[in-house]
């Protein structure tokens, strides 16, 4: 009995027939491979779904990372199906070509941006910008625009010089394998990759687009200020003041000088 189920852990358990044509060892080569790669298919939506349903800590890296894993192996499914059949099965690799933009296009919704520009000032920062440049700065921006209420000057940082940063200086490819290879319910883990990942962003030159866009942003505010202008800079992050922070997470500077 141990040998029988040493043979099937093994791969050994199912081999061709003796005499089988070259067209019967191809198929059933075919066939195999549809079987494996549906075995590992099915392996990793179970994997997916515990992450959902397990409420454990995890990556959005590593949910891509076996997203882009789950449609590679369906798709080998489809080619092997391709070649057992003999035809194409073109509505089926579309409908996958779909299903794989729509998962990539929900993974990176933080991504989606709306504004070219850098830096925005807050008089021109409307409500449909709040992703772009975080709620802090878009209610700022409501209560000088709309409440008429006495604001500071200021202007925001847009997620679109952050996310030409990031490229331009290639951390987004490191954060990203980082963070993948990361335990994220380890908390000794998340503290070590966070502080790595935040000496990097700090010893980081900025690219030379992004300066000029700071420096023009804060000559600006100077010359609207009627004596020399020292900055608050603070934090206005996408996401912040809801459920996925906390008060006091974001560390806030004072009397910045300009240039």
């Amino acid at each position: 009995m141990a040998t029988f189920f040493k043979r099937q852990n093994s791969g050994e358990a199912c081999k061709p027939l003796p005499g089988m044509d070259a067209e019967q060892t191809a198929q059933y080569r075919h066939f195999r491979a549809l079987l494996d790669r549906n075995r590992t298919a099915l392996t990793l939506t179970a994997d997916l779904e515990q992450t959902y349903y397990n409420n454990r800590p995890f990556t959005i890296q590593l949910v891509e990372r076996k997203c882009d894993r789950l449609f590679t192996e369906v798709d080998g499914m489809v080619q092997s199906l391709k070649e057992m059949s003999g035809r194409e099965h073109g509505l089926l690799s579309a409908k996958l070509r779909s299903l794989r933009r729509f998962a990539r296009y929900e993974l990176a919704a933080d991504k989606h941006i709306t504004t070219e520009s850098l830096t925005l000032p807050l008089s021109q920062i409307e409500a449909h910008l709040a992703k772009d440049v975080g709620a802090k700065a878009a209610n700022l921006a409501l209560m000088q625009r709309d409440l008429a209420l006495p604001t500071p000057l200021g202007f925001a940082v847009t997620t679109t010089a952050y996310w030409m940063f990031l490229h331009e200086t290639h951390l987004d490819a490191e954060i990203d394998e980082a963070l993948e290879q990361m335990a994220a319910d380890d908390p000794s883990a998340l503290e070590a990759t966070g502080r790595k990942i935040r000496s990097r962003i700090l010893e980081t030159p900025l690219p030379a687009p992004i300066r000029t866009a700071l420096d023009e942003a804060a000559l600006g505010l100077a010359g609207e200020a009627s004596a020399v202008l020292r900055l608050a800079v603070r934090s206005s992050a996408v996401g912040e003041d809801s459920e996925i922070s906390f008060a006091g997470q974001y560390t806030s500077v004072l009397n910045v000088p300009i240039g």
